[in-house]
């Protein structure tokens, strides 16, 4: 089956939409039946996470799946910006979970984050038409802000944290440097590059719920 290609991207192909539709189904049922039992503030931030996930998973897999089957403009531009927003939301919460166990009593911290998932959320709701690599640069630079507080992150973190968020840093890294970077070359690119993000996302599920959560305090 020949893809359809929007520009330089292969937006359509079945392996694109498989490889987020299963983890979504994987998140979904994280998000309805495997909240664990701690104390309420902490239960609902988890919750927010796996939403956050979730979120993900589902927008590309509904972008991939249906981007360019329809006629509307406004609706391929809608999920695509959805897919986008997403990916925003998923990063801001992550780095707030992280800068909140190195400085669980400093909610102001996390503004930061907040602030650049607001401006990356409005800057592609406003400039829907710009290209990826803007994208990619102000998700590095979300992802970027918690080095700001690397010391205070070391220093509270567990190792196994740590190496659970760099492993899945490097997952993600793979992928966007190699796989999306070079996605027209070969059409399973893209999706080996779902499967890097697959990849980084369990690794830094796994470092966060098991290494991270269970000894954070939300004031």
């Amino acid at each position: 089956m020949e893809a359809l290609s929007i520009g330089r991207y292969c937006v359509y192909y079945p392996l694109n939409w498989i490889t987020h539709a299963i983890p979504a189904l994987i998140s979904l049922w994280v998000v309805l039946f495997y909240i664990p039992a701690w104390e309420e503030k902490k239960r609902k931030l988890f919750f927010v996470y796996a939403w956050s996930i979730f979120g993900v998973f589902f927008s590309s897999a509904l972008y991939h799946g249906l981007y360019g089957h329809y006629s509307s403009d406004t609706f391929n531009q809608a999920i695509k910006i959805f897919d986008h927003c997403c990916i925003f939301v998923h990063i801001a919460v992550t780095v707030a979970i992280v800068i909140l166990s190195a400085f669980p009593n400093q909610k102001i911290y996390t503004v930061g984050a907040a602030l650049i998932c607001v401006f990356g959320v409005l800057y592609k709701i406003g400039c829907p038409h710009r290209y990826h690599p803007d994208s990619i640069c102000l998700y590095y630079g979300l992802a970027g802000y918690a080095f700001l507080f690397s010391r205070s992150i070391l220093k509270n973190l567990s190792w196994d944290a740590i190496a659970f968020i760099i492993i899945g840093g490097g997952w993600y890294m793979l992928g966007a440097l190699w796989f999306y970077k070079y996605d027209s070359h070969r059409w399973y690119y893209h999706a080996l590059w779902h499967i890097c993000v697959n990849f980084g996302m369990f690794c830094h599920y796994w470092g966060l719920r098991w290494h991270v959560f269970p000894q954070l305090k939300v004031a």
